[in-house]
């Protein structure tokens, strides 16, 4: 009881520039979320914490977004579809006074909009949200958000009732469905300020209980669970850095035609938002997205902050562009290194592979880190659950404008980190 009044405080009363009550309700939160899971012993305790998780999501559905200001662009995106313009034919900054009015914007809510000089880089899922935020409430931003709060929360809900029937055919105790059901970050993140990863989350999820039993019925389960990861990379395109890992799983023949058939109907879905004569203006921000944004990164700030002091501003530029590419050669790496025969090292892999991109990315906000807390369930490693608790800190960059990122506090953050997994990888090869 005492974590959800926490976590109603914090999204409904807490302003994101007073980092003090952030950090300080976060880390209450952080510290009881441990609390209940390492005390959930018994059956009646795991149904009263998987009630409550539920019940403090359904809470949220009338806060608006206190921390991430991208519900605008949202709204943006969504009203524009509801009057049958694309937001990907028109950057929002050259729309005119009779644009706005003629789509139902308006000068207000363009103001608003933390990037107004980029087209949008949502998939089809995101969008098919934002539509129906518009059309549910034409003219009101809080009922739009409300409506778009419910998309989620619904998703949420699928992968909550999900997760422990895949803990049952891993093997595992379903208590692990706690690890991501009470998680701060999560609640505060997906359904607090209203991030589309709940989406993707649960359709990756969906597709590793597809493939739980792939060797009974392959040509079946592999079909579907193509679809369901094409759904999952429709809200975020991230998923698609796992086709490698499940080439391999399921064989390289069966494997192949999966691949082809994911990345068919993830280019289908996009086809249904964004017209294929704009479909550059996507894939432009896409990647200014990566060459652009720079956010509580680790090895990237690292080597950026080296390469100022010995190198010229054209050959740092280039850094993102190179570990990223480090990024995707070990991931592959992991794919066809890491065991693959079982879900859980499956998922473990997944884990490995995420997080590899998320230390090489330029950009880390809080709530990409929902998806390793997903994984997390499903591993013996714990280092993605202590990430999404050190990462509140990168809340510090809010506190005045213009926005400006603590070092220290990102150092502190990414010790954190690395130090749970270097200590937690020494303890599992002393038990090996």
């Amino acid at each position: 009881m005492l974590s959800a009044l926490a976590h109603l405080w914090l999204s409904y009363t807490v302003e994101r520039a007073n980092f003090t009550a952030v950090i300080s309700l976060f880390t209450l939160l952080f510290a009881l979320y441990i609390w209940i899971i390492r005390t959930a012993h018994t059956e009646q305790d795991y149904k009263i914490a998987f009630g409550i998780s539920i019940g403090t999501r359904a809470a949220l559905l009338f806060s608006v977004p206190n921390l991430s200001d991208d519900f605008y662009r949202f709204i943006w995106d969504g009203r524009l579809l509801a009057h049958g313009e694309s937001p990907f034919a028109k950057l929002p900054s050259v729309y005119s006074p009779d644009d706005l009015a003629a789509f139902g914007l308006d000068a207000d809510l363009l103001s608003k909009l933390n990037s107004p000089n980029y087209f949008s880089v949502y998939p089809a899922l995101c969008q098919l949200g934002f539509w129906l935020g518009a059309s549910l409430s034409p003219s009101s931003v809080f009922g739009s958000v409300v409506v778009m709060k419910l998309y989620l929360f619904l998703f949420e809900c699928g992968t909550l009732f999900l997760l422990p029937a895949l803990c049952a055919a891993a093997g595992i105790d379903k208590k692990n469905t706690l690890v991501y059901a009470l998680n701060p970050l999560v609640i505060i993140e997906l359904c607090g300020n209203l991030h589309f990863e709940a989406v993707m989350i649960f359709f990756l999820v969906l597709t590793l209980y597809l493939l739980r039993s792939i060797d009974a019925a392959p040509t079946k389960n592999s079909w579907l669970a193509a679809l369901t990861l094409s759904l999952s990379a429709s809200a975020k395109l991230l998923p698609l850095m796992f086709l490698p890992l499940l080439t391999r799983r399921l064989g390289w023949r069966r494997g192949v035609w999966f691949s082809a058939a994911t990345l068919s109907l993830t280019l289908l879905f996009l086809a249904l938002v964004v017209p294929l004569s704009i479909i550059e203006n996507f894939f432009s921000s896409v990647k200014l997205y990566f060459q652009t944004f720079e956010f509580n990164a680790s090895l990237y700030a690292a080597a950026r902050y080296v390469g100022n002091r010995f190198f010229e501003y054209a050959v740092v530029s280039k850094f993102g562009t190179a570990l990223a590419l480090v990024s995707a050669l070990i991931i592959v790496v992991l794919a066809l290194r890491r065991p693959a025969l079982t879900m859980l090292q499956c998922a473990e892999t997944m884990l490995f592979s995420l997080a590899t991109y998320f230390v090489f990315a330029t950009t880390v906000h809080p709530w990409y880190l929902t998806t390793l807390v997903a994984l997390s369930a499903f591993s013996r490693y714990r280092f993605g659950i202590g990430w999404s608790g050190a990462a509140a800190l990168s809340y510090a960059a809010y506190q005045s404008p213009p926005y400006q990122e603590q070092a220290w506090l990102t150092v502190i953050e990414y010790v954190v980190v690395f130090g749970v997994f270097v200590v937690e990888r020494q303890q599992l090869r002393q038990a090996a």
